[in-house]
């Protein structure tokens, strides 16, 4: 008798969450939604498709990394190798978002922020289409002050707008001028100090110092 009643029940739930539920480790329902989980031994979870009134719409994958650090992105191909597409967020090991942005065919596109483990903004940038830097990119200070503003045009270095230390100072950014010349920039939130040599806008050559 009790065989007969779970026959019913998959009857009466129909075939698309079963189809959908064969291999999931956890189904979750969310109105026409339909979420098939997919955890590692170590139960974490690496894998999402999402199912709208029975057709599967897009793939999460979750990648984790040996810091502990870990990022999910979204597939709109079945495939899975398919290139990355959609909203991505990067996460530290104690899940702070640490990175958000939005791939097109692999390419990062659009507006992307990351951010420090206290939560407060690291950094602000724009991308175009073929995912070259375009317009403002900005990097904070823990304490919210600028660090360093630049516009790019479709990946070139166009101008240097802020170049400041911790309290708001102008500090010296080097040479660069008209798309020549060099950028000294300390990596935000470190001591790390880069010399980029620029010619025609486009990076030629880098060089790194633990500080000036």
């Amino acid at each position: 008798m009790k065989c007969w009643y779970i026959l019913i029940l998959l009857v009466l739930s129909g075939p698309t969450i079963w189809a959908q539920s064969k291999g999931c480790d956890q189904l979750i329902q969310r109105g026409d939604t339909t979420v098939c989980q997919d955890f590692t031994r170590k139960g974490r979870l690496f894998q999402e498709h999402f199912y709208v009134k029975g057709e599967r719409v897009f793939t999460r994958r979750w990648h984790y990394r040996r810091n502990g650090d870990y990022e999910s992105t979204q597939h709109r191909k079945k495939s899975a190798f398919a290139p990355k597409d959609g909203p991505a967020v990067q996460y530290y090991k104690g899940g702070q978002v640490k990175k958000i942005g939005r791939f097109k065919d692999n390419r990062l596109v659009g507006k992307c922020y990351s951010y420090y483990l206290s939560g407060k903004m690291k950094s602000a940038c724009n991308h175009n289409e073929k995912g070259d830097h375009d317009g403002l990119v900005t990097d904070f200070y823990e304490n919210g002050q600028v660090m360093h503003q630049a516009r790019w045009s479709n990946g070139l270095l166009v101008e240097i707008l802020a170049n400041k230390d911790e309290q708001g100072k102008d500090i010296p950014f080097g040479t660069f001028k008209d798309g020549t010349g060099t950028w000294i920039f300390q990596d935000p939130g470190t001591e790390k100090i880069r010399v980029y040599h620029y010619k025609n806008g486009r990076l030629i050559k880098s060089t790194k110092f633990q500080h000036l």
